[in-house]
């Protein structure tokens, strides 16, 4: 029985967990003004047949950036039309999600937020006869899920972004190697999202980058980590710029002395 445990270890410390989808884009942003369809592409870049069932699911995210996934029935399905619900990819071969917005007559104006989820289904199961004297039988299979957000917006919306706190702390690789931790403000109708980038005062060198931050419309306060060039530095910016496909886009941006 130690035995078979052992190779039961073994088998999941090495089932392959590499990604083999491609959604384009990563994000779908409607509005009840001239943006009132998407088109997503679906691209399965393993080497085997994949199928895919797609479906709505609502998520929370939470002040670190991780995200827990809700139980309740997806508001985004009484507002969006999608096709088609499942996929069957060869090998290297595309397929296009196409929605479409449907607003309720009588829908409050805000942001409203659900997630596009593609879940692998599993492939059928070979019928395997066991030897004789067989009494235990593993299988281990890593399905695919990537899940990217659809936001819809009604109504004029705005939001105030600042960057509440900041500060620099050396990480475990060495005493060259420096971090940025900083905390990101949001207030208002709607959610953030952009790139934040540390320069170096002196030389005007970006030192370090995250794209695609979101701090979502649950959210008042994100926090967050940048790692940074190995180097030794006095006097840093940090600048957080919202995307440009947002109402009012804003750029947040402070200054850190050592």
């Amino acid at each position: 029985m130690d035995k078979l445990f052992a190779i039961f270890c073994w088998l999941i410390m090495s089932a392959p967990c590499s990604a083999t989808l491609l959604i384009n884009p990563t994000r779908a942003e409607l509005d009840d003004k001239r943006n009132s369809s998407a088109v997503f592409a679906v691209i399965n870049k393993s080497n085997k047949p994949a199928r895919f069932n797609i479906f709505f699911e609502d998520k929370q995210q939470l002040a670190d950036g991780t995200y827990l996934t809700l139980a309740n029935e997806p508001y985004l399905n009484q507002l969006i039309r999608y096709s088609p619900r499942r996929v069957s990819l060869a090998p290297e071969q595309a397929a296009n999600v196409r929605m479409g917005l449907r607003l309720t007559p009588n829908i409050r104006q805000g942001e409203y937020r659900s997630y596009l989820a593609f879940q692998q289904i599993p492939a059928p199961e070979l019928k395997n006869e066991s030897a004789p004297g067989d009494d235990i039988s593993i299988k281990i299979s890593a399905l695919l899920k990537i899940a990217v957000p659809v936001i819809v917006r009604v109504g004029t919306l705005s939001a105030d972004i600042a960057i509440a706190d900041s500060q620099l702390s050396i990480t475990n690789d060495g005493p060259n190697h420096y971090q940025v931790s900083i905390t990101l403000s949001r207030l208002g109708s709607r959610s953030s999202y952009g790139d934040v980038e540390v320069i170096d005062y002196e030389t005007q060198e970006r030192v370090g980058l995250l794209r695609n931050v979101a701090v979502y419309t649950e959210l008042v306060e994100r926090r967050l980590t940048v790692p940074l060039k190995p180097g030794h530095y006095r006097k840093l910016i940090v600048r957080y710029t919202e995307s440009k496909r947002l109402n009012d886009a804003k750029i947040a941006e402070t200054i850190i002395t050592l």
